[in-house]
């Protein structure tokens, strides 16, 4: 297999996971995959141009926005991606993380003009409730 294709199949693998992933979450929690898109872009707004990890997010979307754990970590790549596609953010470079005994982490930012979306505090409920 030639470098190319080692790279294609390693592609393919990671799609393949983050859809079994989210699969798995929407599985266990109805909507979740929507709630936890939600809760990135309410996130986002709050924190400007200031970078993060996706730990970091995942952290105060559990604990502050009362998002519920899916059953593999794994599913906020999913979450990512969709944000990364839909331009919510970008990725702004690396950082040691002690989740990775200190591997970097990728880091993000908002794109766009930092501040909550129109009717934030809606969804924010709605995140709790999950509906």
């Amino acid at each position: 297999m030639n470098k190319a294709d080692a790279f294609a199949s390693a592609r393919t693998r990671r799609d393949k996971g983050i859809v079994d992933s989210i699969l798995h979450a929407e599985h266990s929690s109805r909507g979740w995959a929507d709630r936890a898109f939600t809760a990135l872009v309410l996130y986002t707004a709050d924190r400007g141009e200031r970078p993060f990890t996706i730990e970091e997010f995942r952290a105060v979307a559990q604990e502050q926005m009362e998002l519920p754990p899916p059953p593999d970590a794994r599913a906020f790549g999913g979450v990512t991606v969709r944000a990364l596609k839909l331009g919510v953010i970008r990725h702004a470079g690396f950082r040691a993380a002690a989740s990775s005994n200190n591997s970097p982490k990728s880091l993000y930012v908002r794109r766009g003009k930092p501040g909550r979306p129109k009717g934030s505090a809606d969804k924010q409920k709605r995140i709790k409730r999950g509906s």
